[in-house]
């Protein structure tokens, strides 16, 4: 069983500074991750609907990041990631910089999402299957998924925990469920978010499970990510070095962080908090939270609106929704 770390620092992180890092400090970020033996790199997102700059890690093209890492000597393994329905087909040209892509997806995209994926898989991209809220899938409707992932075989597929939901049983009973009904080939991935403040411990969790399923984790610069932030990189790479006997570069990670990561954290904008923490309590996507902060509704009146939404509204935000189910409750 081998345990790649993915750092996804440069995509994930963007939502703190709208992909904006600065190409100095893109490159400088990409050089230490590649020096600290970071297996796998993901630079950015792929989102035709935004215009090319050298100064993000978000564009419109695949051929815009080849230019973007145009100086560097590639070691690590690059990819970057699709919002489905966010990048055409034909803006994904030949592989050069990047070697794999990385899809993310809804429940009810799955079909469509998949065909996607084949595509990109016949340009010569090593795809990674990545159903976001996987909280929200049954077992059979899982089962459905994974038949149709086998089907075009592709590098990994992903436990994405996107609101961080996840407890251990969850997380221990999604892995034996896809690793017993996967292609043996294909890799399963780990994706967290802080809002329990179990991102770390799921982590390990997940590197420890006795499997010979070769695995990927992933993992940002300082948990830096969206919301309440990922799995520290420095912390599994610690890890991983003490007890499955890696060799990841601390010191590189270090560097990293402080050069170029600590300044956004001042601002504190990421980390557990309670706003996060009565999300995940409700199974609400954060963007409630965030509306009926800006309307100056306090955290205990929150949690009663979030309590009383609808369940198939919950992880998908809808501002009318949120809007019309206020007008209704004072009305």
């Amino acid at each position: 069983m081998i345990t790649q770390l993915l750092d996804c620092t440069l995509r994930d992180g963007g939502y703190i500074n709208q992909w904006n890092f600065g190409k100095k400090v893109i490159l400088s970020i990409f050089e230490n991750l590649q020096n600290a033996n970071i297996e796998i790199i993901e630079v950015g997102f792929l989102n035709d609907k935004t215009q090319f700059s050298t100064e993000k890690t978000i564009n419109p093209k695949t051929k815009n990041f080849d230019s973007i890492f145009s100086e560097i000597n590639k070691k690590s393994m690059t990819v970057a990631m699709v919002n489905f329905g966010n990048c055409n087909i034909k803006n994904i040209d030949e592989p050069a910089f990047l070697d794999g892509i990385r899809v993310i997806f809804k429940k009810h995209n799955i079909n469509e999402a998949i065909d996607y994926c084949k595509a990109i898989q016949e340009k010569g991209y090593k795809v990674f299957v990545q159903p976001v809220s996987i909280t929200t899938y049954s077992d059979s409707e899982m089962l459905n998924l994974i038949e149709k992932v086998n089907l075009i075989n592709p590098y990994s597929i992903s436990i994405v925990d996107t609101y961080g939901l996840m407890h251990k049983k969850q997380l221990l009973h999604y892995f034996e469920l896809i690793n017993k009904n996967l292609n043996e080939d294909i890799k399963i991935d780990y994706h967290s978010h802080n809002n329990l403040q179990l991102a770390y411990s799921n982590s390990i969790e997940f590197i420890e499970i006795s499997s010979k399923r070769n695995k990927i984790i992933d993992a940002s610069l300082y948990g830096m990510g969206k919301n309440a932030g990922n799995t520290c990189t420095e912390l599994v790479a610690m890890y991983l070095n003490n007890y499955l006997n890696k060799n990841y570069n601390l010191e590189e990670i270090l560097i990293a962080i402080n050069n170029n990561i600590i300044k956004y954290k001042k601002d504190d904008k990421w980390g557990y908090c309670l706003s996060y923490f009565i999300s995940a309590l409700n199974n609400c996507n954060t963007g409630y939270i965030q509306y009926l902060k800006n309307k100056n509704f306090d955290l205990i009146s929150i949690n009663k609106i979030l309590k009383n939404l609808d369940k198939e509204k919950q992880l998908i935000y809808d501002e009318d929704y949120i809007k019309n189910y206020l007008l209704n409750s004072i009305n």
